[in-house]
């Protein structure tokens, strides 16, 4: 199976075999993480960006 390498360094680290494609990838945590800088790294290949936002 095919995978993506990101070119982030400490993300590489945690999946050293790269990025499942085709594949569904769910990236959480808090804001100001840098979520969507892990999704704009992977250019030419298709993501969907979502983001919500739920009241405190």
């Amino acid at each position: 199976m095919a995978t993506l390498k990101t070119n982030i360094r400490w993300l590489d680290e945690l999946l050293p075999e790269g990025i499942l494609i085709p594949s569904s990838t769910l990236i959480s945590g808090p804001g100001g993480t840098g979520k969507p800088l892990v999704e704009f790294q992977a250019t030419g290949n298709n993501f969907v960006h979502c983001s919500f936002l739920r009241p405190p």
